[in-house]
């Protein structure tokens, strides 16, 4: 089974606040190089968070958020989709 450090990024929905947030902001902390995808609905609470080294993100538009992510990350080969 694949571990978290075998990752080169995780998203995380619902990282505008809450639960996501914490999370985002605990899981870069981990000695790694993950680079943490925060995606949520609030723009500006996620440009706030994008400010700490290693988290970037993504207005979440689930209808488009697999194209975007492709896009804005192409080399990404795994990642964990955490839903609150």
């Amino acid at each position: 089974m694949p571990s978290i450090y075998d990752s080169k990024y995780i998203l995380i929905t619902g990282a505008a606040f809450g639960i996501g947030r914490a999370l985002a902001l605990a899981l870069v902390k981990l000695p790694s190089h993950l680079k943490i995808i925060a995606a949520g609905r609030r723009k500006e609470w996620l440009e706030e968070l994008s400010k700490v080294d290693g988290i970037h993100n993504v207005e979440l538009d689930l209808g488009g958020l697999l194209q975007d992510l492709v896009g804005r990350f192409p080399d990404v080969t795994s990642s964990i989709l955490i839903r609150f």
